[in-house]
């Protein structure tokens, strides 16, 4: 198998107040698609846990198009592995409206495998000899991002690890450091911007429980560091993202005869 496709239905959850696709939703696709895959090929996490084993994504870069989405727009998300290193496995993906199928976002994400016993990385051998190879890299090559300097933060909000925020494996869900993220933006922000990249890097874990300080910093024109932290200092995630003023506001009339 080259490639994976797997189609979704836009929820209310996926939308923001401005009835637009949010970041958190373009994560979840992703994610899910990639547990698909890998579940075809006996790889997911239920299948790993026997052998002491889970998967780990440790970076994601995503870009999004200024193409609206609403509620009830089928999506089709397109995932191929790209490259296989000694101890990293890249993912590449991209999403597209099946009505139309103009391009929404396009984006990669680096997973490792780590033995939950030794909390050591598992070598990638056995996996290169399992999947297909598609050497495409819709965002260029695969170097880690470097995020730009900060000063001081600009906004901060605390947040206390819950049930709701926990995986299957007892820790923090990936996908809710980015909505802590976004809860450092004010509605009339997001009334007036709309998200167009963001880069995620994830280095230490967090449990129920666990308070994690969001610190907003701007960097540049539109664009912003988020920096989550632990209580004992550790950060456990940063986030850098760019906006783009939204266009004119579509009619909630018009969303509703786009059903």
């Amino acid at each position: 198998m080259d490639r994976y496709i797997q189609r979704f239905t836009v929820t209310a959850n996926d939308m923001n107040n401005q009835y637009r696709l949010t970041p958190h939703a373009v994560l979840l696709y992703f994610q899910d698609c990639f547990a698909r895959y890998m579940s075809c090929l006996h790889l997911a996490a239920f299948d790993l846990v026997k052998q002491h084993q889970m998967w780990i994504i440790t970076e994601f870069r995503a870009e999004m198009n200024p193409v609206d989405v609403f509620w009830t727009h089928d999506l089709e998300v397109t995932l191929w592995v790209s490259e296989i290193s000694a101890l990293r496995f890249y993912t590449e993906f991209n999403i597209c409206k099946v009505s139309d199928r103009s391009a929404v976002a396009q984006g990669m994400g680096c997973w490792s495998l780590l033995n939950t016993e030794t909390h050591r990385l598992v070598p990638m051998t056995d996996l290169a000899n399992r999947v297909s190879v598609v050497p495409e890299l819709p965002l260029g090559p695969h170097k880690k991002r470097r995020f730009p300097q900060v000063g001081e933060p600009i906004k901060k909000v605390l947040h206390t690890v819950n049930l709701l925020d926990l995986d299957f494996n007892g820790h923090m869900n990936n996908r809710s450091y980015l909505s802590i993220a976004m809860l450092t933006a004010t509605d009339t922000f997001l009334a007036q911007n709309r998200p167009i990249s963001f880069d995620i890097h994830w280095m230490h874990e967090t449990f129920e429980n666990d308070v994690v300080a969001c610190e907003l910093f701007k960097v540049g024109e539109r664009q912003y560091v988020y920096r989550l932290s632990k209580s004992n200092g550790d950060v456990a995630a940063e986030i850098f993202s760019t906006w783009e003023s939204m266009p004119i506001q579509t009619d909630i009339s018009e969303v509703i005869e786009r059903k």
